[in-house]
């Protein structure tokens, strides 16, 4: 008797360890996310209008409204809902000075980083991503960058990002995706 009692105690002690597993039975597979691809066509000059539709989740039609030249400019992109980006530009011109391009750098990465802001890496110049809540544009990117011996200026702004994407990773992809479709348009090297 005395082994049918320590046999059913086993069992009992089995099932409830194999009850508490950290593990489920059936766990879900996780999707992948989708990556950040640099492909036209593009919207606002620098972003992919493919991997703007990726993090908004945009399916409507979409408009821009531009303006401006190499030395200094602005564009917003919306669908029929809403604004989706706003993109900046600028670069040393006119009056306009280095000093005055690092001045509003530094004052945005200031904002950026009281919001837990990321730096951009270093071969993307000095810069910052952040989350901003609250702001209507909240999802924000800057970067000051050198390109044909100047130094430029380039700022992206989203309204949103889809669940489940890492909004940092993607800024900065998308600000390298930028910068790199810059000295395309504008007949410049990166860096240099």
């Amino acid at each position: 008797m005395t082994s049918y009692r320590f046999g059913a105690s086993l069992a009992s002690l089995l099932l409830v360890v194999a009850a508490c597993s950290n593990e489920p039975a059936d766990a879900p597979t996780p999707t992948a996310i989708p990556a950040i691809v640099d492909a036209p066509p593009y919207v606002c000059k620098f972003v992919p209008e493919h991997a703007l539709r990726l993090i908004s989740g945009s399916t409507q039609p979409l408009s821009e409204v531009s303006d401006g030249t190499s030395d200094d400019g602005d564009c917003d992109a919306h669908n029929n809902s809403s604004g989706l980006l706003d993109v900046a530009w600028s670069s040393v011109h006119g009056d306009w000075t280095d000093k005055d391009i690092d001045n509003l750098v530094s004052d945005r990465i200031e904002t950026l980083t009281r919001h837990d802001g990321t730096a951009v890496p270093e071969s993307l110049g000095k810069g910052m991503a952040a989350y901003i809540p609250g702001d209507e544009e909240p999802y924000q990117v800057v970067s000051k960058f050198t390109c044909g011996g100047k130094v430029r200026l380039l700022i992206m702004r989203f309204r949103e990002f889809v669940s489940g994407r890492n909004s940092i990773n993607d800024m900065i992809e998308l600000m390298r995706i930028g910068q790199k479709r810059y000295a395309e348009l504008y007949k410049c090297d990166l860096g240099k």
